[in-house]
This record gives structure tokens, sequence and C-alpha cells, in this order.
């Protein structure tokens, strides 16, 4: 890792130049020099202040808020008909299920009424 670090050349860059992958642009404090390297104007302009960090995680949150309900809202939509469909088909076989069931009871039933009175 220091082999390819000291291969790199830190320098400051031009206003119309934009580092290459083989670059190290250092961000520093103002007036703080790292490794001979001072940044300019330009490289200290480019890091994000604290104001910008804050203001960017309150618009993510607001924004991630708002398109979680987008979504919800959509998928209910969306879901809705297929969901009544599954419903739907549930219930005809709970119907046919519990009618096949009953059916048996009463003929189990009717068969052991007729059982006793052949007995009496």
């Amino acid at each position: 890792m220091t082999e390819a670090l000291s291969l790199i050349e830190l320098r400051p860059l031009a206003p119309d130049r934009v580092p290459t992958l083989t670059e190290v642009v250092e961000l520093a404090q103002p007036g703080v020099t790292t490794s001979g390297f001072a940044p300019t104007a330009t490289v200290l302009a480019a890091a994000p202040s604290i104001d910008a960090l804050a203001m960017s995680a309150e618009v993510l949150f607001e924004l991630e808020q708002r398109i979680d309900g987008h979504f919800e809202t959509r998928l209910r939509e969306a879901m809705a008909p297929a969901l009544a469909r599954a419903a739907d088909g549930l219930i005809r076989e709970a119907r046919q299920e519990l009618s096949g069931a009953l059916r048996e009871l009463v003929d189990d039933a009717v068969t052991r009424a007729l059982e006793r009175r052949t007995l009496l």
C-alpha cells in the first residue's frame, strides 16, 4: 500500500481539471499542510460543509418517508385485486371442504341413528 502511495503524486488541482482514479486529493483544514501539500481554495471549496451534510441528511430522510408512503399506497392499490381474487379462491375452497365435512358428519349421524332404530 505504501508503495502505491509513493507512486501517486499529491498536487493541487487546477480549477478546470477533475482528478483521475490514480490521484489522491487530500482535503485538509485551511492552513494545515500534510505531506508538503497545501490545498488550494478550489479544493477546499469542494469539501462539503457540516450544514450541507446536515441538510442533505434531512432532505434524504424526508424523501425516504415520502417515497415509503407513496410506494405503500401504490403497492396496496396494485395488490388489492390480486388479494381479493386469492381470498375468493380460499373462501370457495373452504366452503367445499366444510360442506364435504358437514355431509360426512350428517351421513354418519343418520347412519348411527338408523342403526340404533334397527337394534330397538
